[in-house]
């Protein structure tokens, strides 16, 4: 009997763990106004680690598109400014709860938006 007991409790406590991993963030829009401050940083100060792809993930989420672009061989990779950034901000603010998390893609949750009822565009561009 204590046996089975260690082993619920072990299965317990591994599957909270594990669930605890997967939600770094609490909302979508926590995560994405995390990575628009790292990236406002970094217009400052260079040496700051960017994802080369987030740019291109929110312009296809939000629907505002930088205007500086540079087609290279990964495709399509946009250099947002301030004002970019910050119209980025304004609309996740104002639209975070028709976000939401959908699946797995490339061991990152992709975020959905709701624009309609049950109708949904991805932050995954491709």
């Amino acid at each position: 009997m204590n046996k089975i007991r260690q082993i619920i409790l072990f299965t317990i406590f591994t599957i909270n763990f594990c669930n605890g991993q997967n939600s770094k963030y609490e909302s979508p829009a926590d995560k994405l106004i995390y990575e628009l401050n790292v990236y406002e940083k970094s217009i400052v100060n260079e040496n700051v680690k960017l994802d080369a792809k987030f740019p291109n993930r929110i312009a296809c989420l939000t629907g505002i598109f930088p205007k500086k672009v540079d087609g290279t061989y990964l495709g399509l990779i946009y250099y947002p400014n301030n004002d970019e950034i910050k119209a980025w901000k304004n609309w996740v603010t104002e639209n975070k709860t028709k976000l939401k998390y959908g699946e797995l893609i490339n061991g990152e949750k992709e975020i959905l938006y709701e624009y309609e009822a049950e109708k949904f565009r991805s932050n995954n561009c491709e």
